[in-house]
């Protein structure tokens, strides 16, 4: 859980930062979302960074974690720490709806 919140607070960062309202963060067993106000409609670009930014953080964070296993200590909750977030990000760039991959799919029939 604590992945999938801080892929969902990556987004809510970088929405902040792009002027959208937050109005909530929904997490659930499997995953979680992040409900922004005015998200629909807006420029494509804008809905892509959102929704990349989650991936890129999981990414981001295992390698951090990866660095801890070989530099400084291994754990064996480290590894699954890194394995859940190299999962995260990956499943979350699949081209399905609800997943923030499916934001490319928007680009491509522009």
């Amino acid at each position: 859980m604590f992945s999938v919140l801080i892929h969902e607070l990556a987004h809510v960062y970088l929405a902040s930062k792009l002027d959208f309202k937050v109005d909530y963060i929904e997490l659930f067993p499997f995953g979680g979302v992040a409900k922004l106000d005015g998200l629909i409609g807006t420029e494509p670009f804008n809905e892509i960074k959102i929704a990349v930014i989650g991936p890129i953080i999981n990414f981001l964070l295992a390698f951090v974690l990866i660095f801890i296993k070989e530099y400084l200590f291994e754990n064996q909750i480290i590894v699954l720490f890194i394995k859940t977030n190299m999962i995260l990000a990956f499943i979350n760039l699949l081209p399905l709806l609800p997943l923030d991959g499916a934001e490319y799919l928007e680009l491509y029939y522009l």
